[in-house]
């Protein structure tokens, strides 16, 4: 199922988006209008995610290593032949 909505839009915007169209790089204005819609959604979603990720970290921090989990990691990286 498709929504048909009404959006009005600047003449520059319209401008630019008909040069992007007319570029070849969209087959017309709502496949552009579509792409860059589901772009902005997907940065949301994004972003909510990272936020959730940090809130989580907040709540329940890392906990402190004990001591010999860095000297056994760089006694590691000492003995690799790179």
């Amino acid at each position: 199922m498709t929504v048909q909505i009404a959006v009005r839009l600047p003449d520059e915007l319209i401008a630019d988006l008909d040069r992007i169209v007319e570029g070849g790089r969209f087959a017309n204005r709502t496949d552009a209008v579509r792409s860059a819609l589901e772009r902005l959604l997907d940065d949301a979603r994004e972003a909510e995610l990272d936020d959730a990720i940090v809130a989580g970290y907040r709540r329940v921090p890392d906990e402190e290593p004990e001591p010999w989990v860095e000297a056994a990691t760089r006694a590691l990286v000492v003995d690799e032949p790179w």
